[in-house]
């Protein structure tokens, strides 16, 4: 159980960083 939490908080991680691009790449656009 321990390694699929881990997978699931890697994945989230991933998951906020691509946002803070898309959030980035929005607010240069503007």
């Amino acid at each position: 159980q321990q390694s699929a939490t881990r997978e699931s908080a890697g994945s989230t991680r991933a998951e906020s960083s691509s946002s803070r691009l898309i959030l980035l790449t929005l607010d240069f656009k503007d």
